[in-house]
């Protein structure tokens, strides 16, 4: 997020923020599945169901309205969007990794 606080970091925060758009989706779906193995009552998951779609369109055009025009218009910051989403899903794999460590810590006790 403080990608966006630097006008330097444009384009990287604008490959962060589409990589976060487009794992959201496959997220409230995991949201969702882990619901259903827990027996919870799925109104409670209406929120997440709902959100699998917008977050889906939310990706589209995310793509389709700002990454692709802004490559158009400068080609160059490819490398910078790029890196942004790298950004993003080593934070992402990083945080996965730190709580399925946790995870598996605990099962060991």
């Amino acid at each position: 997020m403080m990608l966006s606080l630097r006008r330097k970091y444009f384009y990287k925060a604008i490959g962060y923020f589409a990589a976060t758009e487009f794992m959201t989706p496959r997220r409230f779906k995991n949201v969702i599945a882990a619901w259903q193995r827990n027996g919870l009552d799925l109104s409670g998951a209406e929120y997440h169901k709902k959100h699998v779609k917008i977050e889906a369109i939310h990706a589209k055009n995310w793509l389709k309205n700002v990454v692709v025009p802004v490559i158009k218009k400068k080609t160059d910051s490819s490398f910078d969007i790029t890196r942004g989403v790298i950004y993003r899903l080593n934070t992402s794999a990083r945080y996965l990794d730190m709580l399925m460590s946790k995870f598996m810590h605990k099962q060991s006790c």
